[in-house]
């Protein structure tokens, strides 16, 4: 497995191949089941690696849908400090712990 065809110019990431020899490999090594759940990277999505994976049933593979802010910390830096599920602040006073900031 080989991320680099070596050339300067060359591929840089996996392949669907690298990814199939991985899996493999990882199976006999682990020896039972196998559970993905990939993003929509267009190598995840290729056709031939789809075709492997549905010969096996030892490989399920689970998509995340294109956008999923809620899985994705990030997103929520963006967002006013009130509107993020993890602002706390208005639990520090005990007298209006029981109204959330507008």
């Amino acid at each position: 497995m080989c991320c680099s065809d070596g050339r300067r110019d060359g591929r840089k990431s996996f392949s669907w191949r690298d990814y199939r020899d991985l899996l493999i490999a990882a199976h006999q090594q682990l020896g039972g089941p196998i559970v993905l759940v990939w993003d929509n990277l267009n190598v995840h999505k290729a056709t031939d690696l789809q075709k492997f994976a549905e010969a096996r049933d030892w490989l399920t593979i689970c998509y995340l849908p294109p956008y999923t802010p809620d899985l994705n910390p990030r997103t929520h830096r963006r967002l006013p400090r009130r509107d993020r599920p993890d602002d706390q602040t208005h639990l520090s006073n005990p007298a209006t712990s029981h109204v959330r900031p507008q």
